[in-house]
């Protein structure tokens, strides 16, 4: 074993629509425009942009009796879980074997916001228990349990910083000790109207509604909602559908690549428009290697560096480095990837926080 693990499904749910081939079309540059969404009651004509995603489209995968009880926060998992298992086809072991974890920062914003404005209007004993229910970070993960039928161990992780990156450790692990031989990981977060008044407040909001997060020092956050599902099983277990990930490097500092790294292979910064984040890349950079950012298709939230890693795996794919929006304002020195065809066997993921702690993923070919 290497710690390795192949993607044997992957699949997607997020402004640009649903499934990888809608992902494919984004990279191209079919962008979806931001909508502008009212965050201030107190004047509704002060908007923010968000990269909503649409209506999941899931009603068809569960019981309507349960349907009825599910957010769209769980129904996006549903519907990205559903086709990244029926990519992956058919387990080799029991449905004991499938382990299942899921990553979010914000959780489901809109249910606890729902159950919380129910406690303040009709007092502490008549919050709806469904909504409470829907209102816990683990929710996502008991329905997927529940519906897709996964009995191996199920495990949320959250935070507001590198959730994703802790969740892929943990799946790793699980398949580095056999714990599993398979593991369904999903990383999910919504947009709520709060999050974009905090954010307005602190200033870190596109001023044009248009993100730039290779320009490190200026603020252009666009919030986005995204919902990805990676299905991981052993390196070594046959071919795999999106190449092979390795486990999640921390870092402070430089940026530093695998020894013996192919010099051609890019470096997708999940950089999404913070510039307190953006100290900790301009630190960590330049390096000589091509560098990329792919946010502005897909928006900002804690744990949209999933779908930088799903990006990485369409690239290496099809073999083909796309073209990066809003690369205008790059500062000096950085080799912004040029599109055209990809020349090397790797893709490097990198995301940092405000405190300048940083996490690179490679993914490479079989």
């Amino acid at each position: 074993m290497t710690g390795r693990a192949a993607i044997r499904g992957l699949s997607q749910v997020s402004a640009v629509g649903a499934g990888m081939q809608a992902l494919r079309d984004a990279l191209r540059g079919a962008r979806p425009a931001p909508e502008q969404v009212p965050c201030n009651p107190a004047d509704p004509a002060d908007r923010v942009p968000v990269l909503r995603c649409p209506a999941a489209g899931g009603e068809a995968l569960a019981d309507p009796a349960v349907l009825r009880r599910m957010d769209a926060f769980s129904l996006r998992a549903l519907l990205a879980a559903t086709h990244a298992l029926r990519e992956a086809g058919e387990a080799r072991d029991g449905p004991e074997r499938t382990g299942l974890v899921v990553a979010s920062g914000y959780g489901p914003l809109t249910t606890m916001f729902g159950f919380i404005d129910q406690l303040i209007d009709k007092g502490d004993s008549r919050g709806s228990p469904v909504l409470f229910a829907g209102s816990l970070h683990n929710a996502p993960a008991a329905y997927l349990s529940l519906l897709l039928g996964t009995r191996g161990p199920s495990l949320t992780v959250t935070g507001f910083h590198h959730a994703f990156a802790r969740a892929l450790g943990a799946a790793l692990g699980w398949l580095e000790r056999d714990a599993v031989g398979r593991v369904l990981l999903v990383a999910d977060d919504e947009f709520h109207p709060v999050i974009g008044y905090g954010l307005q407040r602190l200033g870190r909001l596109a001023a044009d509604g248009r993100m730039r997060p290779l320009a490190f020092e200026q603020a252009s956050w666009v919030s986005g909602e995204t919902c990805v599902a990676f299905v991981l099983e052993r390196d070594g277990d046959g071919g795999a559908c999106w190449g092979r990930v390795a486990p999640p490097v921390p870092f402070r500092g430089p940026l530093s690549l695998p020894a013996g790294a192919d010099p051609r292979a890019p470096v997708l910064l999940a950089a999404r428009g913070d510039p307190d984040e953006g100290r900790g890349y301009a630190a960590a950079l330049p390096i000589a290697a091509p560098v990329a950012a792919y946010a502005p298709i897909w928006g900002a939230n804690p744990t949209s560096e999933a779908l930088t890693l799903a990006a990485a795996a369409v690239a290496l794919a099809e073999r083909t480095l796309f073209p990066v929006p809003d690369a205008d304002g790059s500062p000096h020195g950085l080799s912004v990837a040029a599109p055209g065809p990809l020349r090397a066997d790797a893709v490097h993921c990198c995301v940092l926080d405000a405190k300048g702690s940083g996490v690179r993923i490679t993914l490479c070919r079989d």
